[in-house]
């Protein structure tokens, strides 16, 4: 069994220049109709001009992570039929694995 996550899409959303909120939508994992907040991005107080850059991307990527492991699934996939035994095919397993393992 896989543990439940918060189906996508996720969205990022800019509070200030140094915080990112994660957003989603319906949740029928727990029931909400929407999640403001699902996840918190923060930068850098000590570099600001740096910390804001990172904090963005940080933010884009965590909120494409429904999309990335819909992808890394339908690759994976793929490489069971054209690549059984490759690398790439035991690395995005391991990938999916840590997503989704269950952690109760």
């Amino acid at each position: 069994m896989n543990a439940p996550y918060t189906p996508g899409p996720w969205e990022a959303e800019q509070l200030d220049s140094q915080e990112w909120r994660i957003n989603s939508g319906y949740d029928p994992t727990i029931g909400h109709l929407s999640w403001n907040g699902l996840a918190h991005v923060y930068g850098c107080d000590d570099r600001p001009e740096k910390g804001s850059v990172v904090a963005a991307a940080n933010a884009r990527l965590i909120a494409a992570a429904p999309d990335l492991l819909a992808a890394l699934r339908a690759a994976a996939l793929a490489l069971e039929w054209f690549a059984p035994k490759s690398l790439a095919l035991v690395m995005a397993d391991q990938a999916i694995n840590q997503a989704t393992k269950d952690t109760v």
